[in-house]
C-alpha cells in the first residue's frame, strides 16, 4: 500500500468516526428535548417509562426513523398529561406525527408548533386548551389533519390556515370560535372532513 494510499485511507476512517459521532450528538438532542418535555407535562405514565438508562426511541410513544433516530411521531394519547404544552416541542424538527389528544392538557397551544415544517397529522383533541389558534400553525403547509376539537378554543379562526395546500382532515367543532370562516378555505382541493359544528360562528361556507 503506497504512502498517498494510506493516508486516504486513515483520512476516511477519521471521517466516518466523525460522521458517527455527529449523528449521535443529533440524536442525543431529541432525547434532551423528550426529557424537557416530560419535566413540563406531568404524567405518572412517562414517569415511570422515559428514562435516561434505556434508549430514548424505545420509549413508550415515540417513533424514529429508522437512519439517524430522530425522533419523527409522538403518540402520547390517553396518557394522562396536564399542565401546559412547553414551548420546546417546536425543537422537534424531524415531527411528523403529534399526537396528544384525551388529557387534561391547559393553557395555549404554543406558536412553536409552527417550527414543526414536516408535520403531517396534529392532534389535540378533547384537551383544556384555551385563548385563540396560533397564527403560527399555518406555517404547517404540508399537514395533512388537524384536530383541535373539545377544547375551549375563543375567537377567529386564524387566516393563515388557508395555506394549508396537503389537508384532508379539519376538525374544530366543540370550541368558543367566533368570526367567519376564512375565505381561502374554500381552496382546500383534498379535504375530506371538515367539522366545525358547537361553535359560535357566522356567515357562510366559502
Amino acid at each position: 500500500m503506497g504512502k498517498n494510499t494510506m493516508i486516504l485511507f486513515f483520512l476516511g476512517v477519521i471521517y466516518l468516526k466523525i460522521c458517527v459521532v455527529a449523528s449521535q450528538n443529533t440524536s442525543n438532542i431529541d432525547e434532551s428535548y423528550l426529557l424537557a418535555l416530560q419535566a413540563n407535562i406531568n404524567s405518572d405514565i412517562l414517569s415511570r417509562n422515559w428514562s435516561p438508562e434505556t434508549p430514548f426511541c424505545t420509549w413508550i410513544g415515540v417513533n424514529c426513523s429508522r437512519g439517524n433516530s430522530r425522533v419523527t411521531g409522538l403518540d402520547l394519547s390517553n396518557m394522562g398529561l396536564n399542565r401546559t404544552i412547553p414551548a420546546i416541542i417546536g425543537n422537534l424538527s424531524f415531527l411528523t406525527v403529534l399526537n396528544m389528544r384525551n388529557n387534561s392538557i391547559n393553557g395555549l397551544i404554543p406558536r412553536e408548533i409552527g417550527n414543526l415544517r414536516q408535520l403531517r397529522s396534529l392532534d389535540l383533541s378533547n384537551n383544556r386548551l384555551t385563548d385563540h389558534i396560533p397564527e403560527s400553525l399555518g406555517w404547517l403547509r404540508n399537514l395533512e389533519s388537524l384536530s383541535l376539537s373539545y377544547n375551549q378554543l375563543k375567537g377567529d379562526i386564524p387566516t393563515s390556515l388557508s395555506a394549508f395546500v396537503e389537508l384532508q382532515i379539519f376538525d374544530l367543532s366543540h370550541n368558543k370560535l367566533t368570526g367567519t370562516i376564512p375565505v381561502g378555505f374554500g381552496n382546500f382541493s383534498q379535504l375530506q372532513k371538515f367539522i366545525l359544528w358547537k361553535n359560535e360562528l357566522t356567515g357562510e361556507l366559502p
